[in-house]
């Protein structure tokens, strides 16, 4: 009896396999193609590189790749030829998730760039075109020039951005930041060691600036309410082993603190729900609870 249900599951899996068949997508299947730009071609064979043998392509780089949940990345050199012949090479890396694939982007991107319309974001800095899109980040090198070759870039960066699943969107929890006083594009994802503590895993951080005064504004989430908790709570002792007194906060959230981070200067630091939001670098208590209470509230109005 047991037998003959095996087969006749095995005959529904078939079916269904049959009937609606997967499709295995390859990143080359992303990539453009001349019928996507008339003119442009291959011009290399194809090569792969995954976690263990990254280093063979981007050496030391390949540490900080592999720490992003780097799963694998396709390199392929392209010709591009009408009155003149340039070229230019793409690499197409997959992240783990979408988090992982903007943190890798985000650590990468210049302060002050040439921001583009590509992907969830992207930008043109002389000879380089990055941006990122779920969890991919696609780079763009050449060491040509001029307006013609630098139009067939963005196009083949847009070709692949149309080609790659999911949505031109950011995380979600960069939603959660305030825009006011918020320096663009400064959000930044960090996979270990929020502020430079093991303890803090992952989270984001955005940059601020207010009369003068910069400051940063973390947030990190897990669905784990009691890890938040833990993470709170090592803080605070990681604190208090220093020296350092961690003074409890009232009506800020489920439970919070301020104290003096030898690295961090004055921080104020809350936690709520999944949630543990922090203001650190010395901004005055007022400006600190005023965000606080912001992105706290973005939270109750995510949650209803």
């Amino acid at each position: 009896m047991n037998f003959l249900k095996i087969l006749i599951m095995l005959f529904v899996i078939f079916t269904v396999l049959c009937l609606f068949p997967q499709k295995l997508t390859d990143l080359k299947d992303y990539l453009p193609l001349e019928k996507d730009i008339p003119g442009l071609r291959i011009v290399e064979k194809l090569r792969y590189f995954y976690p263990k043998n990254l280093y063979e392509y981007i050496n030391g780089a390949a540490e900080v790749y592999n720490s992003y949940g780097f799963k694998k990345v396709i390199n392929v050199e392209y010709e591009f030829k009408r009155k003149s012949r340039y070229t230019f090479i793409v690499d197409l890396y997959e992240m783990k998730d979408v988090n992982n694939a903007f943190g890798i982007y985000s650590n990468e991107r210049p302060p002050e760039a040439n921001f583009i319309e590509v992907g969830a974001e992207g930008y043109f800095e002389e000879f380089i075109l990055n941006f990122w899109k779920d969890r991919f980040y696609i780079k763009i090198l050449t060491f040509d020039a001029g307006d013609e070759f630098k139009n067939v870039l963005i196009k083949s960066a847009k070709v692949i951005a149309n080609k790659l699943p999911g949505k031109n969107e950011n995380p979600p929890i960069i939603s959660l930041f305030p825009e006011q006083n918020k320096i663009k594009n400064s959000e930044i994802f960090i996979n270990k060691g929020v502020l430079g503590y093991l303890f803090l895993k992952e989270g984001f951080i955005a940059n601020y600036k207010y009369n003068g005064k910069q400051f940063r504004v973390f947030i990190i989430f897990s669905d784990n309410i009691k890890e938040i908790e833990k993470m709170f709570s090592d803080y605070k002792n990681n604190l208090s082993l220093q020296g350092i007194f961690a003074e409890k906060i009232s009506g800020l959230g489920e439970e919070a603190f301020f104290s003096r981070d030898p690295y961090h200067r004055e921080v104020y630091v809350v936690k709520y729900r999944k949630h543990l939001i922090g203001v650190i670098d010395g901004i005055d208590k007022g400006i600190a609870f005023s965000y606080l209470s912001k992105i706290l509230q973005r939270i109750r109005e995510k949650k209803s």
